[in-house]
């Protein structure tokens, strides 16, 4: 009696607790092999994707890549892309830039030489005066 009562109570145990649980792990170690194998076949196919447009790109530019006006065939090219207003656009990103930079190392300097680590001398120029 006492070893039946034991059976299903182990029975019970294990059909209660022991079976959901390894239900639960199998299906979580399921989900995480899915999003794995989808993280993984996306970005193979996000690399293929990208490989053949570059490689498409190089084919469009394939015949601006050698010199001269004339294809092979003796065709003229096609004119050059122009960049409506090219030099201003240059001119409002470089100007700002070296303002700013300038700003920053001046401020760098006066630091510097507030802390003592850089003391900017004038002994050459007092040597000359002495003669």
């Amino acid at each position: 009696m006492h070893s039946s009562l034991s059976s299903m109570t182990s029975k019970k145990l294990c059909n209660c607790v022991a079976v959901p649980l390894i239900r639960r792990h199998v299906s979580a170690t399921h989900q995480a092999a899915t999003a794995n194998a989808t993280a993984r076949s996306f970005l193979v196919r996000f690399i293929e994707e990208r490989r053949k447009r570059s490689q498409q790109d190089d084919i469009r530019l394939e015949p601006y890549l050698s010199k001269g006006v004339y294809t092979e065939s003796g065709a003229i090219r096609p004119m050059p892309k122009r960049y409506p207003l090219g030099i201003v656009k240059v001119l409002l990103i470089a100007i700002p830039f070296l303002y700013i930079g300038s700003l920053v190392s001046k401020y760098a300097a006066l630091g510097l030489e507030k802390m003592d680590l850089f003391v900017y001398s004038d002994d050459d120029d007092d040597d000359d005066d002495d003669d």
